[in-house]
């Protein structure tokens, strides 16, 4: 099923729909085709467009500084902050990603005495190499002087709906607990764990719209635009497929 939820977003992307559109404007001759992709890639490529595409999926959780937080009984910190790489001999260890404010935000809470635990969740999927992300996450939040009592690893999880399955497994009814995740991601995080009756408080980071002002050079088409509208619609289509799910 996992591959089920990476493909179907890939085939329904900004991507394949150029790619769908560039071939029919090579084997058809109508000119609207050729004027259809144009305007596709005009759109898909604005740096501008893009930028509210992302600020649209983070509106409900706008910024607020983490002093702000708790008290909590448990901080859950999800995982999607790290990737695993190899050396040429085989040897497999972590680099965090544009989403390590994930685990930072998480650390800082326990250590400031907002949160009395942590909960970190092994996630992993079928074709990762090495050991879940919790295991590493866990080894971080050590070496920061977080005490290992105070930290919680879950079953393993290949997605939103079974980190919130396996947590629901952890927690007893009624603890006041604070959910960890991307902005653009708390909608659907949030979802999935009221399905599992987690009533967890939001703790967005991870924000990833661009807050500076507008310069000539967001008129001009580019690459990180067509990634940022294609996760754009990756997202929608997974806050659908939960919302039906639910």
């Amino acid at each position: 099923m996992i591959y089920l939820h990476k493909i179907l977003p890939a085939l329904a992307s900004p991507i394949m729909a150029l790619l769908v559109l560039a071939i029919l404007s090579v084997f058809t001759r109508p000119r609207w085709i050729k004027a259809v992709t144009l305007l596709v890639f005009l759109l898909a490529t604005n740096p501008i467009l893009a930028n509210r595409a992302i600020a649209w999926l983070e509106r409900d959780f706008p910024p607020a500084p983490l002093a702000a937080v708790g008290p909590l009984e448990t901080v859950i910190v999800l995982s999607g902050m790290a990737k695993p790489i190899q050396t040429p001999k085989g040897e497999t260890f972590f680099e965090f990603n544009a989403a390590v404010d994930r685990i930072e935000a998480g650390l800082m809470l326990v250590q400031s005495g907002r949160a009395d635990t942590l909960i970190l969740t092994r996630g992993q999927l079928p074709w990762s190499v090495g050991e879940p992300e919790g295991e590493f996450l866990r080894d971080v939040a050590i070496a920061r002087g977080i005490d290992p009592a105070r930290i919680t690893l879950t079953d393993h999880a290949e997605n939103t709906a079974q980190e919130a399955r396996a947590i629901a497994a952890l927690i007893a009814p009624g603890m006041t607990v604070g959910l960890v995740t991307s902005a653009f991601h708390m909608p659907r995080a949030l979802q999935v764990f009221a399905a599992e009756g987690i009533d967890a408080r939001p703790i967005a980071v991870d924000y990833r719209q661009n807050f500076n002002h507008i310069t000539a050079m967001d008129f001009i088409p580019s690459a990180e635009a067509l990634e940022d509208m294609s996760f754009f619609v990756r997202e929608l289509i997974g806050r659908a497929y939960y919302a039906l799910r639910t």
